[in-house]
């Protein structure tokens, strides 16, 4: 089986290139807060603490975990944090309220064992509040000129959509709710967010070497500068969480 993808190689970057637009930070936060208030809560896959930072400042109780150290190291002191694996928890049965995956489920070959160990770690009455991520309209037309350079197109590491997830945890007998869609438009700069391909700052690309990386990047810059020759487009980004809950 292929091992879970770690961020040790992108953690100087990899808030600057994920982040969210201010207005869509804020719309998540505030949605995370109303399901977590109350809820010690535990984010696996917590990476620098994008998410669970903003929620430890809005006073929510949230530990977290990864196993990338270097990503951690942005997250030291603002939120507890530890090495570990996602499919094999070092927390008791039962210790916590609630579970956060964010952008995570779809980097572990093994995410069923995540939500196993989600199960087993939250207290009765315990959510996971989970989500894939997702990008623009625009930004996946320039991947798929990306692929389409390559000839393959790469599946996920792990869960390949959130419906994969939630149709498994549905035939166990979770409850699942989707919560209300957060969105807002950005603008994308074509040539940086091409730039970030060739450099290899997307995990996806990580399967390729570099001389095929660069020249599949190039090849969908090409594309991008004939589609909008401005070098900017706008993008509407969206974000769907779902709230999990265990029998």
């Amino acid at each position: 089986m292929a091992e879970s993808v770690v961020f040790d190689r992108v953690a100087d970057v990899y808030d600057r290139t994920r982040a969210l637009p201010d207005e869509l930070e804020r719309a998540q936060r505030d949605l995370l807060v109303d399901h977590l208030a109350g809820r010690r809560t535990l984010e696996v896959g917590v990476g620098t603490g994008r998410v669970a930072r903003p929620l430890a400042a809005a006073g929510i109780e949230v530990v977290g975990i990864d196993l990338s150290i270097e990503m951690l190291r942005n997250c030291v002191g603002e939120v507890p944090v530890a090495v570990a694996d996602g499919t094999r928890l070092p927390i008791g049965t039962g210790a916590v309220e609630a579970v956060v995956a964010c952008h995570v489920l779809h980097l572990v070959p093994d995410w069923q064992a995540v939500l196993d160990e989600a199960a087993r770690v939250l207290a009765p009455d315990g959510i996971v509040l989970a989500v894939r991520g997702g990008w623009g309209e625009h930004r996946r037309r320039i991947v798929g000129w990306f692929w389409d350079h390559v000839g393959a197109r790469r599946s996920a590491v792990g869960a390949d959509t959130i419906d994969q997830v939630v149709d498994h945890v549905r035939a166990a007998g979770w409850r699942t709710d989707a919560l209300p869609v957060l969105s807002t438009s950005r603008e994308l700069d074509v040539a940086r967010y091409v730039g970030g391909l060739a450099d290899g700052v997307y995990s996806a690309t990580w399967s390729l070497d570099e001389s095929t990386r660069r020249a599949a990047a190039a090849a969908a810059g090409e594309r991008a500068a004939d589609a909008w020759p401005d070098g900017v487009v706008t993008d509407v980004q969206e974000v769907r969480w779902w709230r999990l809950q265990p029998p």
